[in-house]
């Protein structure tokens, strides 16, 4: 175990934990943090910050470094197996009168050139491919909103948005279903384009 001495005494803080390589004019050193291999169980990796007494608690920061040209990449895999593991990405449960924290998944933005892409896609199979779901959770009040909204453009067009089925060589193509949820009162059902200030 490494750790920075407790302290008992009101007002002062514990020590830092520092683990970094040294600079170099060339190639700094790697940093290696893993647990051993075993033929049963190996061991776990745990990112943990402890619990704030007042306030809000601390945050904890997974940045790629600087460079001349590109800058580093952040991976997150999961693990090789028979089936390979799962990614769970999610806000704690917080009792009430509490929210739950959102989750926000955004690329930086650039004053020159194109900004970033998200692509979010499930993996090819020679089997059934994977499905994608996106959905909001029941609430005992207002249902939560799903906007899909394509970006604007002040000297150019407009983003498009397209909804499109999936091809088939030797079976029916996909359908494309859109229809309101059930209620007391069926919701309507609007596709309208906008106002245009000159032309169609």
């Amino acid at each position: 175990a490494i750790n920075t001495g407790e302290t008992k005494t009101d007002n002062l803080d514990s020590g830092s934990l520092v683990l970094d390589t040294g600079a170099s004019k060339a190639s700094s050193g790697n940093l290696a943090l893993s647990t051993g291999s075993a033929n049963r169980k190996a061991g776990s990796v745990m990112l943990d910050i402890g619990s704030s007494g007042s306030g809000d608690g601390a945050g904890v920061q997974l940045v790629g470094g600087s460079g001349q040209e590109n800058g580093g990449v952040v991976s997150i895999l999961s693990g090789i197996g028979t089936n390979t593991g799962s990614i769970k990405i999610g806000s704690s449960n917080v009792a009430a009168p509490g929210s739950s924290g959102a989750i926000s998944i955004t690329t930086g933005s650039s004053e020159a050139s194109a900004g970033g892409s998200i692509d979010i896609a499930t993996g090819a199979s020679t089997g059934i491919g994977g499905s994608l779901s996106l959905k909001v959770g029941q609430s005992r009040f207002a249902g939560g909103s799903v906007d899909v909204a394509a970006g604007s453009s002040a000297t150019a067009d407009g983003g498009s948005v397209a909804f499109v089925t999936g091809d088939s060589d030797r079976a029916t193509s996909g359908s494309l279903h859109m229809s309101t949820g059930k209620g007391r009162s069926s919701g309507n059902v609007a596709i309208v384009t906008g106002q245009a200030n000159r032309g169609n």
